[in-house]
């Protein structure tokens, strides 16, 4: 089974709860799991068990919002180790999601394309889509596609629909 390991901030934890709500259909469709610090067991030490799931992960998505890119630990720890991955592998996803609008630019390559995007082809942070359930809707739909195209599989339901879409 694929894995994607989900990098995002504790303080950001009802967004990351909703939106994995959305991923679920994904886990199942892709035949991947999403690898979050809550799957860790007590006893287990936090930071080892981190560079494991990195290391073992074929996919990345980065929750970015304030209090992300504010988190000590992410900056100096999990995106550093996802970085060096991606540099190593070639063979690795790295997927931005911009949850809240923040200075996202430092911290990924200036060529990865954030989602959710918009019509116009702009990045759009989920809670500012109107309504803000689209945003999720649009950030597990886009987050699908390109995880499907990068594993390679086409999900009927998955395909663009110029005519669909929210607005924000």
């Amino acid at each position: 089974m694929r894995q994607c390991f989900v990098s995002y901030a504790h303080d950001d934890r009802g967004i990351f709860g909703e939106l994995l709500e959305h991923l679920v259909p994904l886990e199942d469709a892709l035949s991947m799991s999403f690898w979050h610090d809550d799957r860790i067991h007590g006893g287990h030490q936090w930071h080892d068990s981190i560079g494991r799931e990195i290391r073992q992960s074929s996919s990345f998505i980065l929750l970015f919002s304030p209090k992300y890119v504010a988190s000590s630990y992410i900056r100096t720890q999990e995106l550093p180790q996802i970085v060096e991955r991606q540099k190593a592998d070639q063979q690795v996803l790295t997927l931005p999601v911009i949850a809240q609008k923040c200075l996202w630019q430092p911290y990924i390559q200036q060529l990865i394309q954030p989602l959710p995007i918009d019509r116009k082809r702009r990045p759009l942070a989920i809670v500012d889509w109107r309504p803000k359930r689209d945003g999720y809707y649009e950030a597990a739909l886009q987050l699908g596609r390109a995880l499907g195209s990068w594993y390679g599989l086409h999900l009927e339901y998955l395909v663009p629909d110029s005519a669909a879409g929210s607005r924000p």
